[in-house]
């Protein structure tokens, strides 16, 4: 019965379980959001097409000394080297010479080109994209060429430069006598060397590997577009889902109302429908057989438990917020335990909404106020509520009072063990002391020693139990007040609308009250699917045994 025991780990699994099953069809939702949007998007995207080329850095050979290794650089240079060269094919000067072959403006976005270094080589790849995959290939292939003739072009300057500085120094030679002098022939060795390394120019680079039309577009991609989008969509959902979880302040079972108040849930009432409600509060009468009545006989067989150690001869029914089912609850519960053989008065505490004299069908003339002013005797206050009579027949034939058959009797207290055939329990009685008058200091009343002296009263005589209906605590503090004269407290929950705040300010109303607290009883708690079908499959049982 108290579900505070169970282990920390697995309700931490069980709670993320059920986190992500109540709020599947958001996830699903989501998923499919952003799935939807992902793939739509990249198919109406106008399909891009990449071409590469590939240009591999070479240090051009030393004419003057070809053996020599004054050509090669380190890995550090060379690195430097290639990183210049996305700086250089994003200039202004290289996009010009493209526009200029290529024919196109150059402030044209075509040619905007990725230039990026292979890993671990000495390799520069050249990517261009275009909606039509043989002008990619064209912007590709000018990019690499423009960038080998712009080196060339310098390179060839500078070496035209140094020929020119060498064919001044000649002209100094004048005289034919100076011509066989060393440095006039040194001189025109090294003119002739800049000649050839002007003419074998290289630019430090060649193409190992032009573009070619590609085959399919690199972008859109429909297919793993959505699939991302999958994949944000699942994740992205869940974490919403966590997300709300944390601003949800409702509770969705009985384990986390009990968590939240640190007290045993002793009761569980499922959902009543609006059209049985209409029909009859009292719930157990009509309907015997139902949902709520075998939850409240249920709740019955708990206090038996309940008072093993303590006998328990009045208890008080309380609430957090007006409007949660509490008087519904009392008054069935009331029922329900002078069915099962005792001598019950219900009393109703409420003495600014009362309800049960409605539910019971009873005049409210005279009541509780009138009792603490001392209008009318308690004796001539309470009425009677008839209960119907048992039938203990084996035949199930009808018993007044809206039973049928053998679900009337078993709904009477046939589930008291060691009674013969045919003898009804004899402490079954039902007496109702309504509210009375409305009185103008309701909460003076139920402060009153008077209300107090009426209750031991009622104890000390030949009932066995008094149930007192309160208003809820947190509107007014009547509750406070009348439980320091009651020996026990239930408080009723709904599911339906309790919160986890509300709950909080319960469990600081209910610390300090004098009164034992014996649970909480949820009610309108969605029955799961589980339960339902192993209430439907006996309750079939049952008819087919008839």
């Amino acid at each position: 019965m108290d579900l505070l025991t169970e282990d920390s780990s697995s309700l931490s699994l069980r709670d993320a379980l059920g986190v992500v099953s109540r709020r599947k069809w958001l996830i699903v939702l989501f998923i499919v959001a952003t799935t939807a949007s992902a793939y739509g998007f990249s198919s109406t995207r106008t399909p891009q097409y990449t071409a590469q080329t590939q240009l591999k850095y070479e240090k051009q050979v030393d004419i003057s000394n070809p053996l020599s290794d004054s050509g090669t650089l380190t890995s550090d240079q060379v690195n430097l080297e290639l990183q210049s060269v996305a700086s250089t094919m994003g200039s202004p000067e290289m996009k010009g010479r493209v526009a200029q072959a290529l024919g196109l403006a150059p402030a044209s976005k075509q040619l905007d080109v990725k230039t990026s270094v292979v890993a671990n080589t000495a390799v520069v790849e050249v990517a261009a994209t275009n909606p039509i995959a043989s002008r990619a290939a064209e912007i590709a292939n000018a990019y690499a060429y423009a960038f080998i003739d712009s080196n060339k072009a310098i390179e060839r300057q500078r070496l035209r430069q140094a020929e020119v500085v060498i064919e001044n120094k000649l002209k100094g030679f004048s005289d034919p006598a100076t011509h066989t002098s060393p440095d006039y022939i040194l001189l025109q060795q090294r003119l002739r060397d800049l000649q050839i390394a002007e003419a074998t120019v290289t630019g430090n680079y060649r193409v190992i590997a032009a573009a070619l039309p590609p085959e399919s577009p690199s972008s859109p991609k429909p297919l793993r577009d959505g699939a991302l989008g999958l994949a944000v969509g699942l994740f992205g959902g869940i974490g919403l889902a966590f997300l709300l979880e944390q601003f949800n302040t409702r509770l969705r079972s009985r384990r986390e109302v009990a968590e939240a108040v640190r007290l045993p849930v002793v009761g569980r009432v499922p959902r009543i429908a609006k059209r049985t409600l209409k029909k009859s509060a009292l719930v157990v009468m009509h309907e015997p057989g139902g949902g709520a009545a075998e939850s409240l006989r249920a709740l019955r067989s708990n206090l038996d438990f309940l008072s093993v150690d303590q006998h328990l001869s009045s208890i008080m029914v309380t609430s957090c917020l007006q409007g949660e089912g509490k008087s519904v609850t009392v008054c069935n519960l009331a029922i329900t335990l002078a069915m099962g053989g005792r001598k019950v008065v219900v009393v109703d505490g409420d003495l600014r909404r009362p309800k049960l004299h409605e539910y019971f069908g009873m005049s409210n003339s005279v009541g509780l106020s009138s009792v603490v002013t001392g209008k009318v005797k308690l004796v001539d206050a309470l009425q009677p509520y008839a209960l119907p009579p048992l039938d203990w027949s084996s035949n199930g034939g009808k018993g007044a009072g809206g039973g049928k058959g053998a679900g009337a009797a078993t709904a009477a207290g046939a589930d008291t063990a060691g009674r013969p055939t045919g003898e009804a329990p004899k402490g079954r009685k039902l007496y109702v002391l309504t509210s009375g008058p409305l009185p103008p200091n309701p909460g003076e009343i139920i402060a009153s020693r008077r209300l107090e002296g009426i209750i031991r009263e009622l104890e000390n005589s030949v009932v066995d139990l008094v149930l007192i209906d309160t208003p809820a605590f947190m509107p007014v503090s009547d509750a406070g007040a009348l439980a320091a004269k009651v020996d026990g407290l239930f408080m009723v929950v709904n599911m339906e609308s309790i919160t986890r705040p509300v709950l909080a300010e319960a469990r600081e109303f209910l610390d300090p009250l004098p009164c034992r607290k014996l649970g909480v009883i949820v009610v309108r708690e969605k029955i799961e699917r589980g339960d339902y079908y192993r209430y439907r499959y006996y309750k079939e049982g049952e008819k087919a045994k008839a």
